[in-house]
């Protein structure tokens, strides 16, 4: 880069040049001449420093006494860019008149700032905050100004203020900011975007926060925009997203505030990515009752991408669940499926898919529960001990068996038995005797059901069956007794089957399934039969001229 030096050893030749001229030892048009090559000779930044050079050119075409030669106007023509290019050169920045180095009451100042916040008079501390000008704050070193934001910050986060310290520390964060004293990286710290969110939840008022959000937004766009992609490196712009603890703290703010309608549009344009506590954050938005009238709009925001990638479908659902929306968890589960087929991401619980339809049957929205289920059983889902249970608490048994069908309906059944049974001998440390069966740890719609299985499983056993139930439920086993006509002693907590009742019972039963049996099967071929005599007529007719 050329010396300032170079400029001033310029000016002499130019003097001796002027001095020569006054001599009439040199004419005015060949100094002209070596003026203006001597200017042009010179770098842009070099000859704006020096303009008196110029005037020193002009001195000598206007000593030029015949100005209608060739020469003098090309010599204009060059004199005339020189002094358009100075014209058009912007004029320099007025230097602000702002001491490089901190006076003895801005030293003051800090010191009581940092001895309040040591005693913890935080009130005191954040009026101190708020009384730092931005002129004070531009003479004070970097490190001190760190410094000070890092426990102003560490204080708003962890201890209570009060509003008036909350909204001094607002001002005070936004005056820096206007004045662009605030470091760009603070509002992507962790610490700093909880100070603000919980300064914007003390003073009630989110301005701030969105403000700084927005500016971080708005020049991550301007990073990478086409401009800034075409200019690389030398575009000074940094291509750096918000943080996802300033999206965490925009949601709890807004979420507190009960501003839940500029979320949806907030979480769709985050250009970051959605860290486990960005989604926690976002459930724990949506499950607020105040969220309820923009609940819809909020979940058509959720990415659902990030939920699959972070395992949180289920987290998702309940949520959804608990906020009522019933028919939109299901639109999101079927989402979920197919995002997850595209990735490694762990399976959807079953547990939650069955709460789903749980909660769609108590909708009476059978159409749409029926169709879910078999949609459901194509994606791998099937009916355990939890599934069963949790389903027929709501679905009529007969519905519940032919969506199932009889075998599957009775493993799982005999598997609820076994289960009633193991957890009767661990809790009431109870054998159970040989052709009793447990119904106190059974769901009141399934004590039916399973009592008339395990009777039909007692065929050639000839013994009694001790039935064991809860005082709630020995009205629906009674009742199920008396309606299949079967005789029972009713004790406190227990029921008691006569092997002989049991055995009539069978026997019914057997009866019962043989004459069942022998309609179908007359059914069967009476069937064949018409069909015969149909076909018979048909082409009979069909021969006759």
């Amino acid at each position: 880069m050329a010396s300032p030096a170079l400029v001033q050893r310029h000016l002499r030749e130019l003097a001796k040049l002027k001095e020569a001229v006054d001599a009439g030892s040199l004419e005015p048009i060949h100094a002209a001449h070596r003026a203006v090559q001597r200017v042009e000779s010179l770098d842009q930044p070099l000859r704006l420093q020096a303009p008196q050079m110029l005037d020193v050119c002009e001195e000598f075409l206007n000593g030029i006494a015949d100005k209608s030669t060739k020469s003098f106007e090309r010599l204009q023509s060059r004199f005339k860019l020189l002094m358009d290019e100075i014209k058009r050169a912007p004029a320099p920045k007025p230097k602000r008149d702002v001491p490089k180095q901190p006076s003895l009451a801005d030293t003051a100042h800090f010191t009581k700032l940092y001895s309040a916040f040591d005693l913890g008079q935080h009130p005191k501390a954040f009026d101190l905050l708020n009384q730092i000008t931005p002129a004070m704050w531009q003479r004070t070193p970097n490190a001190n100004r760190n410094q000070v934001l890092k426990i102003a910050a560490s204080v708003m986060s962890s201890a209570v203020p009060n509003e008036a310290s909350a909204r001094q520390f607002l001002q005070f964060i936004q005056a820096i900011k206007s004045s662009k004293g605030l470091p760009p990286n603070w509002i992507a710290l962790p610490t700093s975007c909880a100070a603000m969110s919980a300064a914007s939840i003390q003073a009630k008022d989110p301005a701030v926060l969105l403000q700084l959000y927005k500016a971080h937004l708005s020049l991550h766009k301007r990073s990478t925009g086409l401009f800034a992609k075409t200019r690389g490196a030398d575009s000074g712009l940094r291509n750096v997203p918000p943080s996802s603890a300033m999206l965490v703290a925009i949601l709890d703010t807004l979420g507190a505030l009960q501003q839940q309608s500029e979320l949806p549009e907030i979480i769709r344009n985050f250009p970051g990515t959605f860290s486990q506590s960005c989604l926690v954050a976002m459930l724990r938005v949506l499950a607020r009752p105040e969220s309820a009238p923009f609940a819809t709009d909020i979940v058509r925001s959720f990415p659902l991408q990030a939920f699959v990638d972070g395992e949180c479908q289920g987290p998702l659902l309940r949520t959804m669940l608990k906020a009522d929306l019933v028919v939109e968890a299901l639109d999101v589960l079927f989402q979920l499926h197919e995002l997850g087929d595209k990735s490694n991401a762990r399976r959807i619980p079953w547990g939650i898919q069955t709460d789903i339809l749980v909660e769609l049957y108590k909708l009476r929205d059978f159409d749409r529960f029926h169709s879910a289920f078999e949609e459901l059983c194509t994606r791998d889902y099937q009916v355990g001990l939890h599934e069963f249970r949790a389903l027929s608490s709501v679905v009529p048994s007969h519905v519940l068996r032919d969506m199932l069908g009889r075998k599957e309906y009775n493993i799982c059944l005999q598997e609820a038995q076994r289960h009633a049974n193991r957890k009767s001998q661990r809790i009431e440390n109870q054998t159970m005797p040989p052709g009793g069966i447990d119904l106190r740890s059974v769901p009141a719609s399934m004590c039916k059901d399973l009592l008339i299985l395990h009777l039909k499983a007692q065929e050639g056993l000839s013994q009694e069956v001790i039935i064991f139930v809860k005082p709630l439920e020995q009205p629906v086993v009674e009742a199920a007794l008396i309606g299949e006509s079967i005789d029972f002693v009713a004790q406190r907590q227990k029921i008691v089957v006569s092997a002989q009742a049991v055995e009539s019972f069978i026997e019914r039963h057997t009866n019962q399934r043989l004459r069942d049996f022998f309609w179908k099967f007359m059914a069967l071929r009476v069937g064949v039969v018409y069909s015969l005599v149909v076909g018979g007529m048909s082409a009979l007719s069909t021969s006759l001229p």
